[in-house]
């Protein structure tokens, strides 16, 4: 039976609840080598990427609108035609080695739709699967009654059915596309907690785009930035030398200070035109930017 009750923060999982500790594996479990990608002949939308990750890594993937994140990470997920030897998870191809799939979650928007109708979350997720102790501890996480059908909730509450029914199975490798846009604070701390508990107690990666950086400070363990389809960094946050720097200086929030560097560089200068010059901005903004943090008033 489900209990709605407070409690300062969500719960840390625990290897019973987490689930089964995943093998040692050799090579990188994310791997794209010199690919470019172009919808229909047009200009290309990924433009000669490399770029490699290995196991238990969670990799924060950044950038502006256009940047490329969500078509790479359709591509990781086996979404898109490509030719054999640009893109692996695993060590097997993305999209020819259909068996990846069963190690593979993929996590987008497709819950805004109306398609599930008359269901509840427990009849999606299966009698057994509901059971389980991972289950019953994402449901304390995420405060969600199993018997809540699903045409009937908000779209934040939509959202946490569909992070259960995406992480009630455990998998090996993650790919998460704006996981946490309509949750409320409680929910988004606690699913990022889980996550990070599923690379530090089973060794699970996590590929994860976002433009909201609550709760992400100490989280990423890499970082992967992306500028007009081109991989500009790659790296452990060890080695974002600019973000220990921030540190230093006593900001509150140092991850969202350097991606607001980060991007708002690539909106000002030359090679960005027809973006406008963040001086004529009302707020010191640029819409559609892609970027979610404090609202900041410039003065004059």
């Amino acid at each position: 039976e489900w209990i709605s009750r407070s409690y300062d923060a969500p719960m840390d999982p625990t290897p019973k609840t987490a689930g089964p500790v995943l093998p040692p594996v050799e090579g990188p479990v994310l791997q794209i080598k010199n690919l470019t990608f172009s919808y229909a002949g047009g200009k290309p939308q990924l433009n000669n990427m490399s770029f490699e990750f290995g196991r238990g890594a969670r990799i924060l993937v950044v950038g502006a609108n256009g940047a490329g994140k969500s078509t790479l990470l359709s591509i990781l997920g086996g979404k898109k035609m490509i030719p054999r030897g640009f893109a692996s998870v695993l060590g097997k191809d993305c999209f020819h080695d259909t068996g990846v799939g069963q190690d593979v979650m993929y996590c987008g928007d497709w819950w805004r739709t109306k398609f599930f109708m008359n269901l509840t979350i427990g009849d999606l997720l299966g009698e057994e699967q509901a059971k389980t102790e991972r289950c019953k501890h994402l449901a304390d996480c995420l405060q969600v009654n199993l018997e809540w059908k699903i045409n009937e909730l908000s779209d934040g509450m939509r959202r946490r059915c569909q992070l259960i029914e995406t992480l009630a199975k455990p998998r090996s490798v993650y790919l998460m596309d704006e996981i946490t846009s309509d949750l409320d604070l409680f929910a988004r701390e606690g699913i990022l907690r889980f996550l990070k508990a599923e690379c530090d107690i089973r060794g699970a990666t996590i590929f994860y785009c976002t433009h909201i950086f609550d709760h992400l400070e100490g989280w990423a363990s890499h970082l992967l930035h992306l500028s007009q389809g081109e991989v500009v960094k790659f790296c452990s946050m060890d080695e974002v030398h600019e973000y220990d720097q921030i540190c230093a200086t006593g900001d509150l929030t140092p991850l969202y200070s350097l991606i607001r560097k980060w991007i708002y560089s690539e909106y000002d200068s030359d090679t960005s035109k027809p973006w406008r010059k963040l001086a004529t901005s009302l707020d010191g903004r640029v819409p559609n930017m892609g970027l979610a943090g404090p609202f900041q008033m410039t003065s004059g």
